[in-house]
């Protein structure tokens, strides 16, 4: 049996500043903001997460943000990306950016548990030892999974950075993702072998 710590990811309804937040600006702006696959349209601000060195670890990054192409309703689209942004960006003190119309900004808080695993058990139930469901909005952890993209990689718990489930806006934020995919899967970001950040659903 292997021990993994993870952070569960909470959403919730009120901002009071913390960096690890959904909704609203990033707080530091990416290199280039982030445009669709056509490259035409600005894509929207979803959340960002820092890098702390203990929930998360990146060489020469600040943080990740997630983005996603949303129409001017609040109807989202499929194109998800995730944004490394480096060290000593700029501090976004002029409110550029596209948020989400629909997307009250919030908290994002995490509680710390322990994953007690037995791989086998864990890859046909999705439960560690205790009847803990392991595919929950987190960041680190265990999660193992072989590539579902030619290309890409498998992920496994050494190159696992986190998760983000597709969300449902009929629940309350908390433990459930405010975001919508389209796809009712997880999107799952993850270290390459060149310690680049990439992203797949699952």
């Amino acid at each position: 049996m292997e021990q993994y710590k993870s952070y569960r990811m909470y959403f919730c309804q009120e901002y009071t500043g913390q960096l690890n937040k959904f909704g609203g600006l990033p707080t530091h702006l990416p290199s280039v903001w982030p445009k669709d696959e056509n490259g035409e349209d600005d894509l929207t601000f979803l959340c960002q997460l820092y890098c702390d060195e203990v929930k998360l670890s990146l060489e020469n990054i600040l943080c990740i943000q997630l983005y996603q192409w949303v129409e001017w309703d609040g109807q989202e689209g499929a194109d998800v990306i995730v944004v490394p942004v480096p060290i000593g960006a700029k501090e976004n003190l002029q409110g550029e950016g596209v948020s989400h119309p629909l997307l009250k900004e919030g908290d994002i808080r995490f509680e710390e548990v322990l994953e007690e695993v037995v791989e086998e058990h864990a890859r046909e139930t999705l439960e560690d030892e205790n009847g803990l469901y392991l595919w929950e909005n987190k960041l680190g952890g265990w999660f193992h999974e072989e590539a579902v993209t030619p290309g890409k990689e498998d992920v496994t718990p050494e190159n696992f950075l986190g998760m983000i489930g597709d969300g449902d806006g009929s629940v309350p934020y908390n433990k459930y993702s405010p975001f919508n995919w389209g796809c009712g899967y997880q999107l799952v970001f993850y270290r390459n072998h060149s310690g680049k950040v990439e992203w797949d659903f699952y």
